[in-house]
Protein backbone atom coordinates (compact mmCIF):
# COMPACT_ATOMS: atom_id res chain seq x y z
CA UNK A 1 0.00 0.00 0.00
CA UNK A 2 2.78 2.54 0.79
CA UNK A 3 4.44 1.98 -2.63
CA UNK A 4 1.17 2.83 -4.50
CA UNK A 5 0.81 5.46 -2.12
CA UNK A 6 4.44 7.15 -3.06
CA UNK A 7 3.73 5.76 -7.00
CA UNK A 8 0.09 8.25 -6.98
CA UNK A 9 2.34 10.70 -5.38
CA UNK A 10 5.16 11.15 -7.66
CA UNK A 11 2.48 10.38 -10.58
CA UNK A 12 0.88 13.79 -9.10
CA UNK A 13 4.24 15.39 -8.70
CA UNK A 14 5.27 14.09 -12.51
CA UNK A 15 1.80 15.85 -13.86
CA UNK A 16 2.29 18.94 -12.28
CA UNK A 17 5.80 19.62 -13.29
CA UNK A 18 4.67 18.79 -17.22
CA UNK A 19 1.99 21.05 -16.76
CA UNK A 20 4.27 24.15 -14.81
CA UNK A 21 6.52 23.63 -18.13
CA UNK A 22 3.81 23.89 -20.54
CA UNK A 23 2.40 26.73 -19.40
CA UNK A 24 6.02 28.32 -18.73
CA UNK A 25 6.15 27.50 -22.46
CA UNK A 26 3.35 29.28 -23.34
CA UNK A 27 3.90 31.90 -21.76
CA UNK A 28 6.94 32.63 -23.16
CA UNK A 29 5.18 32.33 -26.74
CA UNK A 30 2.78 34.94 -25.44
CA UNK A 31 5.07 36.87 -24.15
CA UNK A 32 6.68 36.97 -27.82
CA UNK A 33 3.18 37.23 -29.19
CA UNK A 34 2.73 40.27 -27.25
CA UNK A 35 6.12 41.89 -28.39
CA UNK A 36 5.14 41.50 -32.09
CA UNK A 37 1.40 42.71 -31.49
CA UNK A 38 2.63 45.98 -33.83
CA UNK A 39 4.23 43.62 -36.37
CA UNK A 40 0.63 41.84 -36.38
CA UNK A 41 -1.10 45.16 -36.44
CA UNK A 42 0.56 46.15 -39.36
CA UNK A 43 -0.32 43.22 -41.60
CA UNK A 44 -3.93 43.82 -40.70
CA UNK A 45 -3.58 47.31 -41.59
CA UNK A 46 -2.04 46.78 -44.73
CA UNK A 47 -4.73 44.19 -45.93
CA UNK A 48 -6.84 47.34 -44.96
CA UNK A 49 -4.60 49.68 -47.26
CA UNK A 50 -4.75 47.55 -50.25
CA UNK A 51 -8.66 47.12 -50.27
CA UNK A 52 -9.49 50.94 -49.52
CA UNK A 53 -6.85 51.41 -52.73
CA UNK A 54 -8.48 49.12 -54.71
CA UNK A 55 -11.45 50.81 -53.92
CA UNK A 56 -10.19 54.31 -54.58
CA UNK A 57 -8.53 53.62 -57.45
CA UNK A 58 -11.64 52.00 -59.55
CA UNK A 59 -14.19 53.94 -57.47
CA UNK A 60 -15.91 55.32 -60.71
CA UNK A 61 -15.36 51.78 -62.63
CA UNK A 62 -16.49 49.59 -60.18
CA UNK A 63 -20.25 48.20 -60.12
CA UNK A 64 -21.97 48.49 -57.32
CA UNK A 65 -22.13 44.25 -56.63
CA UNK A 66 -17.81 45.10 -56.59
CA UNK A 67 -17.94 47.86 -54.63
CA UNK A 68 -20.66 45.77 -52.06
CA UNK A 69 -18.06 42.58 -51.52
CA UNK A 70 -15.27 45.40 -51.18
CA UNK A 71 -16.62 47.31 -48.09
CA UNK A 72 -18.22 44.00 -46.74
CA UNK A 73 -14.41 42.70 -46.87
CA UNK A 74 -13.28 45.83 -44.93
CA UNK A 75 -16.23 45.30 -42.85
CA UNK A 76 -15.14 41.60 -42.15
CA UNK A 77 -11.63 42.86 -41.73
CA UNK A 78 -12.39 45.73 -39.10
CA UNK A 79 -15.73 44.36 -36.99
CA UNK A 80 -13.09 42.64 -34.58
CA UNK A 81 -9.78 45.25 -34.79
CA UNK A 82 -12.18 48.30 -34.36
CA UNK A 83 -15.56 49.74 -33.53
CA UNK A 84 -15.79 52.99 -34.98
CA UNK A 85 -13.55 52.24 -38.46
CA UNK A 86 -16.33 48.79 -38.96
CA UNK A 87 -19.11 51.35 -38.03
CA UNK A 88 -18.19 53.78 -40.99
CA UNK A 89 -17.32 50.66 -43.56
CA UNK A 90 -21.42 49.34 -42.38
CA UNK A 91 -23.17 52.27 -43.18
CA UNK A 92 -20.92 52.19 -46.39
CA UNK A 93 -22.18 48.88 -47.02
CA UNK A 94 -25.67 49.35 -46.14
CA UNK A 95 -25.92 52.38 -48.36
CA UNK A 96 -24.69 50.10 -51.28
CA UNK A 97 -26.74 47.47 -50.90
CA UNK A 98 -29.99 49.84 -51.33
CA UNK A 99 -28.10 51.22 -54.40
CA UNK A 100 -28.31 47.77 -55.62
CA UNK A 101 -31.55 46.79 -53.96
CA UNK A 102 -30.92 43.52 -53.50
CA UNK A 103 -33.03 41.65 -50.71
CA UNK A 104 -30.46 39.82 -49.85
CA UNK A 105 -27.47 41.95 -50.18
CA UNK A 106 -30.03 44.49 -47.68
CA UNK A 107 -29.93 41.51 -45.09
CA UNK A 108 -26.36 41.05 -45.23
CA UNK A 109 -25.51 44.08 -44.73
CA UNK A 110 -27.83 44.39 -41.22
CA UNK A 111 -26.98 41.37 -40.61
CA UNK A 112 -23.22 43.15 -40.24
CA UNK A 113 -24.67 46.28 -38.64
CA UNK A 114 -26.04 44.33 -36.29
CA UNK A 115 -22.42 42.13 -35.26
CA UNK A 116 -21.06 45.22 -34.89
CA UNK A 117 -23.30 46.79 -32.49
CA UNK A 118 -23.10 43.51 -30.82
CA UNK A 119 -19.39 43.42 -30.75
CA UNK A 120 -19.61 47.28 -29.17
CA UNK A 121 -22.11 46.01 -26.26
CA UNK A 122 -25.40 47.98 -27.78
CA UNK A 123 -27.41 44.98 -27.47
CA UNK A 124 -30.65 47.26 -28.04
CA UNK A 125 -29.13 48.82 -31.47
CA UNK A 126 -27.82 45.19 -32.56
CA UNK A 127 -31.44 43.21 -31.13
CA UNK A 128 -33.63 45.86 -33.11
CA UNK A 129 -31.36 46.08 -36.64
CA UNK A 130 -31.57 41.71 -36.15
CA UNK A 131 -35.20 41.89 -35.33
CA UNK A 132 -35.81 44.40 -38.51
CA UNK A 133 -34.46 41.35 -40.78
CA UNK A 134 -37.33 39.12 -42.00
CA UNK A 135 -35.22 36.00 -41.79
CA UNK A 136 -37.82 34.04 -43.45
CA UNK A 137 -36.67 35.42 -46.62
CA UNK A 138 -33.31 34.72 -45.91
CA UNK A 139 -31.75 31.50 -48.03
CA UNK A 140 -30.50 28.71 -45.44
CA UNK A 141 -26.52 29.82 -45.34
CA UNK A 142 -27.67 32.94 -44.19
CA UNK A 143 -30.21 31.90 -42.10
CA UNK A 144 -27.31 29.90 -40.55
CA UNK A 145 -25.51 33.03 -39.66
CA UNK A 146 -28.37 35.01 -38.55
CA UNK A 147 -30.24 32.46 -36.21
CA UNK A 148 -26.60 32.24 -34.99
CA UNK A 149 -25.93 35.79 -34.25
CA UNK A 150 -29.46 36.40 -32.66
CA UNK A 151 -28.24 33.61 -30.05
CA UNK A 152 -25.14 35.01 -29.38
CA UNK A 153 -26.99 38.44 -28.93
CA UNK A 154 -29.03 37.06 -26.23
CA UNK A 155 -26.28 34.77 -24.84
CA UNK A 156 -24.05 38.04 -24.65
CA UNK A 157 -26.80 39.99 -23.15
CA UNK A 158 -27.23 37.82 -20.51
CA UNK A 159 -23.88 37.77 -19.66
CA UNK A 160 -23.34 41.72 -19.55
CA UNK A 161 -26.69 41.86 -17.72
CA UNK A 162 -26.25 39.12 -14.92
CA UNK A 163 -30.16 40.01 -13.97
CA UNK A 164 -31.52 36.26 -12.57
CA UNK A 165 -35.11 37.28 -13.19
CA UNK A 166 -33.92 37.87 -17.01
CA UNK A 167 -31.42 35.24 -17.27
CA UNK A 168 -33.76 32.31 -17.36
CA UNK A 169 -35.79 33.89 -20.68
CA UNK A 170 -31.94 35.08 -22.31
CA UNK A 171 -30.92 31.51 -21.79
CA UNK A 172 -34.10 30.40 -23.67
CA UNK A 173 -33.78 32.56 -26.34
CA UNK A 174 -30.24 31.76 -26.51
CA UNK A 175 -31.22 27.74 -27.10
CA UNK A 176 -34.28 28.35 -29.19
CA UNK A 177 -31.77 30.39 -31.81
CA UNK A 178 -29.23 28.18 -31.99
CA UNK A 179 -31.45 25.00 -32.58
CA UNK A 180 -32.90 26.77 -35.09
CA UNK A 181 -29.27 27.42 -37.05
CA UNK A 182 -28.60 23.75 -35.66
CA UNK A 183 -31.39 22.16 -38.00
CA UNK A 184 -30.30 23.74 -40.69
CA UNK A 185 -26.58 22.83 -40.57
CA UNK A 186 -24.93 19.85 -42.14
CA UNK A 187 -23.95 17.45 -39.01
CA UNK A 188 -20.30 16.99 -40.26
CA UNK A 189 -19.73 20.95 -41.19
CA UNK A 190 -17.60 23.23 -39.02
CA UNK A 191 -21.00 25.61 -38.15
CA UNK A 192 -21.98 22.64 -36.38
CA UNK A 193 -19.80 21.41 -34.33
CA UNK A 194 -19.16 25.50 -33.46
CA UNK A 195 -22.92 25.98 -32.81
CA UNK A 196 -23.22 22.61 -30.80
CA UNK A 197 -19.91 23.96 -28.62
CA UNK A 198 -21.99 27.03 -27.66
CA UNK A 199 -24.90 25.27 -26.56
CA UNK A 200 -22.96 22.37 -24.57
CA UNK A 201 -21.52 25.30 -22.94
CA UNK A 202 -24.92 27.26 -22.11
CA UNK A 203 -26.51 24.42 -20.72
CA UNK A 204 -23.17 22.85 -19.11
CA UNK A 205 -22.94 20.11 -20.70
CA UNK A 206 -19.06 19.63 -20.32
CA UNK A 207 -18.06 16.18 -21.59
CA UNK A 208 -20.22 16.32 -24.49
CA UNK A 209 -18.58 19.49 -24.72
CA UNK A 210 -15.28 18.46 -24.88
CA UNK A 211 -15.78 15.92 -27.09
CA UNK A 212 -17.07 17.68 -29.05
CA UNK A 213 -14.31 21.24 -29.34
CA UNK A 214 -11.95 17.52 -29.49
CA UNK A 215 -13.62 16.46 -32.65
CA UNK A 216 -13.46 19.98 -33.95
CA UNK A 217 -9.69 20.79 -33.87
CA UNK A 218 -9.43 17.12 -35.36
CA UNK A 219 -11.34 17.28 -38.55
CA UNK A 220 -10.63 21.34 -39.46
CA UNK A 221 -7.81 23.07 -39.71
CA UNK A 222 -8.85 26.50 -38.63
CA UNK A 223 -7.28 29.68 -39.02
CA UNK A 224 -6.39 32.32 -36.26
CA UNK A 225 -9.14 33.57 -34.87
CA UNK A 226 -11.28 30.73 -35.34
CA UNK A 227 -8.70 28.61 -33.25
CA UNK A 228 -9.01 31.81 -30.47
CA UNK A 229 -12.41 31.83 -30.06
CA UNK A 230 -12.40 27.24 -30.44
CA UNK A 231 -9.53 27.75 -27.58
CA UNK A 232 -11.01 30.39 -25.13
CA UNK A 233 -14.48 27.56 -25.63
CA UNK A 234 -12.67 24.69 -24.40
CA UNK A 235 -11.00 26.79 -20.92
CA UNK A 236 -14.28 27.73 -20.05
CA UNK A 237 -15.51 23.60 -20.34
CA UNK A 238 -12.31 22.85 -18.03
CA UNK A 239 -12.69 25.68 -15.64
CA UNK A 240 -16.43 24.29 -14.71
CA UNK A 241 -14.29 20.58 -14.61
CA UNK A 242 -11.71 22.83 -12.23
CA UNK A 243 -9.31 21.71 -14.49
CA UNK A 244 -7.82 25.30 -14.18
CA UNK A 245 -4.11 24.43 -15.29
CA UNK A 246 -5.55 23.43 -18.26
CA UNK A 247 -7.48 26.69 -18.61
CA UNK A 248 -4.56 28.88 -17.89
CA UNK A 249 -3.08 27.19 -21.05
CA UNK A 250 -5.74 27.14 -23.19
CA UNK A 251 -6.41 30.78 -22.62
CA UNK A 252 -2.41 31.70 -23.40
CA UNK A 253 -3.15 29.78 -26.52
CA UNK A 254 -6.41 31.94 -27.12
CA UNK A 255 -4.74 35.21 -26.31
CA UNK A 256 -1.54 34.40 -28.37
CA UNK A 257 -4.22 33.41 -31.78
CA UNK A 258 -6.10 36.67 -30.93
CA UNK A 259 -2.97 38.66 -31.13
CA UNK A 260 -1.71 36.33 -34.31
CA UNK A 261 -4.91 37.66 -35.80
CA UNK A 262 -4.99 41.53 -34.49
CA UNK A 263 -8.77 40.86 -32.43
CA UNK A 264 -9.26 43.45 -30.31
CA UNK A 265 -12.75 42.89 -29.34
CA UNK A 266 -11.74 39.71 -27.10
CA UNK A 267 -12.41 37.76 -23.78
CA UNK A 268 -9.36 35.61 -24.04
CA UNK A 269 -6.94 38.35 -22.37
CA UNK A 270 -9.15 39.59 -20.14
CA UNK A 271 -10.32 35.50 -18.41
CA UNK A 272 -6.42 34.75 -18.47
CA UNK A 273 -5.58 38.28 -15.74
CA UNK A 274 -8.57 37.00 -14.23
CA UNK A 275 -7.71 33.26 -13.93
CA UNK A 276 -4.23 34.00 -13.12
CA UNK A 277 -5.54 36.29 -10.15
CA UNK A 278 -8.03 33.68 -9.08
CA UNK A 279 -4.81 31.74 -8.83
CA UNK A 280 -2.27 34.35 -7.01
CA UNK A 281 -0.39 35.63 -9.85
CA UNK A 282 -1.01 38.96 -9.19
CA UNK A 283 1.86 40.63 -11.01
CA UNK A 284 0.85 38.76 -14.20
CA UNK A 285 -2.51 39.11 -13.87
CA UNK A 286 -1.93 42.91 -13.81
CA UNK A 287 -0.48 43.12 -16.78
CA UNK A 288 -2.57 41.10 -18.84
CA UNK A 289 -5.56 43.39 -17.74
CA UNK A 290 -4.06 46.18 -18.77
CA UNK A 291 -3.38 44.82 -22.14
CA UNK A 292 -7.09 43.63 -22.65
CA UNK A 293 -7.89 47.26 -21.21
CA UNK A 294 -5.51 48.71 -24.01
CA UNK A 295 -7.34 46.62 -26.89
CA UNK A 296 -11.17 47.11 -25.61
CA UNK A 297 -10.04 50.65 -25.56
CA UNK A 298 -8.73 50.83 -29.21
CA UNK A 299 -11.80 48.87 -30.30
CA UNK A 300 -13.89 51.25 -28.40
CA UNK A 301 -16.53 48.33 -27.12
CA UNK A 302 -18.59 49.69 -24.24
CA UNK A 303 -19.04 46.75 -22.45
CA UNK A 304 -15.99 45.13 -22.70
CA UNK A 305 -14.62 48.64 -20.94
CA UNK A 306 -17.43 48.72 -18.24
CA UNK A 307 -16.51 45.12 -17.36
CA UNK A 308 -12.70 45.95 -17.33
CA UNK A 309 -13.36 48.78 -15.18
CA UNK A 310 -14.82 46.57 -12.53
CA UNK A 311 -11.82 43.75 -12.52
CA UNK A 312 -9.08 46.73 -12.70
CA UNK A 313 -9.13 47.95 -9.22
CA UNK A 314 -9.92 44.80 -7.93
CA UNK A 315 -6.02 43.15 -9.67
CA UNK A 316 -4.77 46.83 -9.16
CA UNK A 317 -5.56 46.66 -4.85
CA UNK A 318 -4.08 43.58 -5.04
CA UNK A 319 -0.85 44.70 -7.52
CA UNK A 320 -0.63 47.34 -4.85
CA UNK A 321 -0.80 45.57 -1.62
CA UNK A 322 1.44 42.80 -3.03
CA UNK A 323 3.91 45.73 -4.11
CA UNK A 324 3.52 47.25 -0.72
CA UNK A 325 4.51 43.60 0.97
CA UNK A 326 7.71 43.67 -1.69
CA UNK A 327 8.03 47.23 -0.15
CA UNK A 328 7.93 45.98 3.50
CA UNK A 329 10.25 42.50 2.86
CA UNK A 330 12.60 44.93 1.04
CA UNK A 331 12.80 47.63 4.31
CA UNK A 332 12.85 43.92 6.51
CA UNK A 333 15.67 43.16 4.16
CA UNK A 334 17.13 46.52 4.23
CA UNK A 335 17.79 46.68 7.41
CA UNK A 336 18.74 42.93 7.78
CA UNK A 337 21.48 43.61 5.41
CA UNK A 338 22.41 46.86 7.51
CA UNK A 339 23.06 44.89 10.51
CA UNK A 340 24.98 42.41 8.63
CA UNK A 341 26.79 44.73 7.15
CA UNK A 342 27.46 46.30 10.09
CA UNK A 343 28.62 43.22 11.79
CA UNK A 344 30.42 41.96 8.80
CA UNK A 345 32.36 45.23 8.95
CA UNK A 346 32.87 44.60 12.16
CA UNK A 347 34.09 41.22 11.99
CA UNK A 348 36.34 42.68 9.37
CA UNK A 349 37.90 45.03 11.74
CA UNK A 350 38.03 42.22 13.95
CA UNK A 351 39.53 39.99 11.40
CA UNK A 352 42.31 42.87 10.18
CA UNK A 353 43.54 43.22 13.51
CA UNK A 354 43.77 39.96 13.93
CA UNK A 355 45.65 39.46 10.72
CA UNK A 356 48.02 42.82 11.47
CA UNK A 357 48.36 40.78 14.72
CA UNK A 358 49.48 37.78 12.54
CA UNK A 359 51.43 39.37 10.05
CA UNK A 360 53.31 41.31 13.04
CA UNK A 361 53.76 37.72 14.48
CA UNK A 362 54.80 36.13 11.36
CA UNK A 363 57.55 39.07 10.90
CA UNK A 364 59.00 38.47 14.32
CA UNK A 365 58.94 34.76 13.66
CA UNK A 366 60.51 35.74 10.11
CA UNK A 367 62.52 37.56 12.50
CA UNK A 368 63.44 34.74 14.81
CA UNK A 369 63.53 32.84 11.34
CA UNK A 370 66.13 34.43 10.02
CA UNK A 371 68.30 35.12 12.97
CA UNK A 372 67.75 31.72 13.66
CA UNK A 373 69.35 30.56 10.03
CA UNK A 374 71.88 33.46 10.48
CA UNK A 375 72.95 31.80 13.78
CA UNK A 376 72.54 28.33 11.50
CA UNK A 377 75.09 29.19 9.44
CA UNK A 378 77.12 31.00 11.63
CA UNK A 379 77.39 27.55 13.54
CA UNK A 380 77.79 25.90 10.62
CA UNK A 381 80.16 27.95 9.37
CA UNK A 382 81.82 27.85 12.91
CA UNK A 383 81.71 24.23 12.37
CA UNK A 384 83.59 24.29 9.39
CA UNK A 385 86.44 26.49 9.96
CA UNK A 386 87.00 24.26 13.62
CA UNK A 387 87.11 21.28 11.34
CA UNK A 388 89.59 23.09 9.14
CA UNK A 389 91.74 24.28 11.84
CA UNK A 390 91.47 21.20 13.89
CA UNK A 391 92.73 19.55 11.43
CA UNK A 392 95.43 22.22 9.88
CA UNK A 393 96.67 22.33 13.49
CA UNK A 394 96.64 18.51 14.22
CA UNK A 395 99.25 18.47 11.48
CA UNK A 396 101.03 21.29 12.21
CA UNK A 397 101.79 19.85 15.77
CA UNK A 398 102.37 16.42 14.50
CA UNK A 399 104.73 17.98 12.05
CA UNK A 400 106.48 19.75 15.00
CA UNK A 401 105.85 16.58 17.03
CA UNK A 402 107.90 14.89 14.86
CA UNK A 403 110.79 17.52 14.72
CA UNK A 404 110.99 18.15 18.33
CA UNK A 405 111.24 13.95 18.66
CA UNK A 406 114.00 14.12 15.41
CA UNK A 407 116.20 16.94 16.84
CA UNK A 408 116.00 15.12 20.77
CA UNK A 409 117.19 11.75 18.77
CA UNK A 410 120.12 13.51 16.86
CA UNK A 411 120.73 15.68 20.01
CA UNK A 412 120.97 12.40 22.28
CA UNK A 413 123.45 10.79 19.97
CA UNK A 414 125.51 13.89 19.49
CA UNK A 415 125.59 13.96 23.73
CA UNK A 416 126.37 10.56 24.14
CA UNK A 417 129.36 10.66 21.51
CA UNK A 418 130.45 14.04 23.42
CA UNK A 419 130.35 16.09 19.93
CA UNK A 420 129.28 19.00 21.30
CA UNK A 421 130.60 21.23 18.29
CA UNK A 422 128.39 19.49 16.25
CA UNK A 423 125.20 20.20 18.59
CA UNK A 424 126.37 24.05 18.76
CA UNK A 425 126.22 23.64 14.96
CA UNK A 426 122.82 22.10 14.54
CA UNK A 427 121.21 24.85 17.36
CA UNK A 428 122.57 27.66 15.15
CA UNK A 429 121.28 26.70 12.10
CA UNK A 430 117.66 26.64 13.46
CA UNK A 431 115.84 29.74 11.51
CA UNK A 432 112.44 30.39 13.21
CA UNK A 433 111.48 32.83 11.11
CA UNK A 434 111.76 30.46 8.17
CA UNK A 435 109.40 28.25 10.51
CA UNK A 436 106.82 31.12 10.71
CA UNK A 437 106.57 32.10 7.37
CA UNK A 438 105.81 28.29 6.74
CA UNK A 439 103.26 28.65 9.14
CA UNK A 440 101.92 31.52 7.41
CA UNK A 441 101.62 29.78 4.18
CA UNK A 442 99.99 26.64 5.62
CA UNK A 443 96.75 29.05 7.36
CA UNK A 444 97.26 31.22 4.37
CA UNK A 445 96.30 28.18 2.40
CA UNK A 446 93.32 26.73 5.03
CA UNK A 447 91.99 30.25 5.17
CA UNK A 448 91.20 30.62 1.15
CA UNK A 449 90.16 26.87 1.13
CA UNK A 450 87.62 28.35 3.30
CA UNK A 451 86.95 31.95 1.91
CA UNK A 452 87.86 31.65 -1.33
CA UNK A 453 86.34 35.17 -2.18
CA UNK A 454 87.93 37.12 0.68
CA UNK A 455 90.80 38.86 -1.03
CA UNK A 456 88.07 40.23 -3.55
CA UNK A 457 85.57 40.79 -1.15
CA UNK A 458 87.47 42.82 0.99
CA UNK A 459 89.15 44.98 -1.73
CA UNK A 460 85.76 45.57 -2.63
CA UNK A 461 85.38 47.88 0.73
CA UNK A 462 87.94 50.27 -0.43
CA UNK A 463 88.58 52.29 -3.94
CA UNK A 464 90.38 50.80 -6.31
CA UNK A 465 93.76 52.92 -6.01
CA UNK A 466 93.72 51.38 -2.06
CA UNK A 467 92.81 47.66 -2.93
CA UNK A 468 95.57 45.42 -1.48
CA UNK A 469 97.71 44.22 -4.46
CA UNK A 470 99.20 41.00 -3.70
CA UNK A 471 102.65 39.79 -4.99
CA UNK A 472 102.70 36.56 -7.33
CA UNK A 473 104.10 34.49 -4.84
CA UNK A 474 101.47 35.66 -1.98
CA UNK A 475 98.45 34.33 -0.67
CA UNK A 476 97.65 37.15 1.98
CA UNK A 477 100.00 39.88 3.43
CA UNK A 478 100.07 40.79 7.04
CA UNK A 479 97.21 43.08 6.43
CA UNK A 480 94.83 40.51 5.04
CA UNK A 481 95.84 38.24 8.14
CA UNK A 482 94.74 40.62 10.62
CA UNK A 483 91.32 40.77 9.29
CA UNK A 484 91.24 36.86 8.09
CA UNK A 485 92.38 36.31 11.78
CA UNK A 486 89.15 38.19 12.60
CA UNK A 487 86.40 36.44 10.11
CA UNK A 488 87.72 33.14 11.63
CA UNK A 489 86.68 34.69 15.07
CA UNK A 490 89.97 35.82 16.91
CA UNK A 491 89.18 39.52 17.70
CA UNK A 492 91.80 39.77 20.95
CA UNK A 493 94.26 41.83 19.68
CA UNK A 494 96.69 40.22 22.24
CA UNK A 495 96.16 37.17 20.31
CA UNK A 496 96.33 38.63 16.89
CA UNK A 497 99.65 40.05 17.97
CA UNK A 498 101.34 36.75 19.06
CA UNK A 499 100.35 34.50 15.96
CA UNK A 500 101.47 37.14 13.46
CA UNK A 501 104.99 38.23 15.79
CA UNK A 502 103.84 42.20 16.35
CA UNK A 503 103.11 43.97 19.40
CA UNK A 504 99.81 45.10 19.94
CA UNK A 505 100.42 48.68 18.75
CA UNK A 506 101.15 47.56 15.47
CA UNK A 507 98.41 45.37 15.06
CA UNK A 508 96.01 48.47 15.99
CA UNK A 509 98.29 50.45 13.89
CA UNK A 510 97.45 48.59 10.77
CA UNK A 511 93.95 48.13 11.89
CA UNK A 512 93.45 51.51 12.00
CA UNK A 513 95.11 52.32 9.37
CA UNK A 514 92.68 49.96 6.89
CA UNK A 515 89.47 51.27 8.43
CA UNK A 516 90.76 54.51 7.63
CA UNK A 517 90.83 54.12 3.77
CA UNK A 518 87.97 51.81 3.29
CA UNK A 519 84.93 53.18 1.70
CA UNK A 520 82.23 52.05 4.43
CA UNK A 521 82.22 53.49 8.04
CA UNK A 522 84.76 52.41 10.85
CA UNK A 523 82.41 51.10 12.87
CA UNK A 524 80.41 48.56 10.21
CA UNK A 525 83.90 47.49 8.76
CA UNK A 526 84.44 44.76 11.02
CA UNK A 527 80.87 43.65 11.16
CA UNK A 528 80.92 43.94 6.93
CA UNK A 529 84.65 41.69 7.38
CA UNK A 530 82.51 39.11 9.78
CA UNK A 531 79.79 39.15 7.09
CA UNK A 532 82.06 37.73 4.19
Amino acid sequence: MKILYVLILYTIACISAKSDTITDSLFNELNKAIENRGHYDSIKVQNILDLNRLLAANYGAVSPKLQFYIYLRLCKEYESFNFDSAFVNVIKLQQTAYKINDKVDIAISRMELGFVYLSSGMFKEAIDTLQSIQSNQLPDSLKIGYFGMMSRTYSDLDGYDKNKLLSSRYLSLTNDYIDSAIRLCDSNSLGYLQLMGVKYIKNSNIEKGLANYEKLLQQFKLDAHNLAMTKAALSTLYKAKGRRDIEINLLIEAAIYDIKASVKETLAMRNLAQSLYEKGNIKEAYRFIKIAIDDASFYNARHRKEDLATILPIIEKREMESIQKQKKHIIQYSVSMTILSIIVVALFIVIYRQFINLKSAKNIISKINNNLQETNNKLTEANKIKEEYIGYYFNIYYEYIDKIEQFKKILNRKLTAKMYGDIETIVNNLDPKKEREELYISFDKVFLKLFPDFVNKFNSLFNKEDRIVLKDDQLLNSDLRIFALIRIGISDMEKISKILGYSVNTIYTYKTKIKNKSIVENDEFERLIKEI
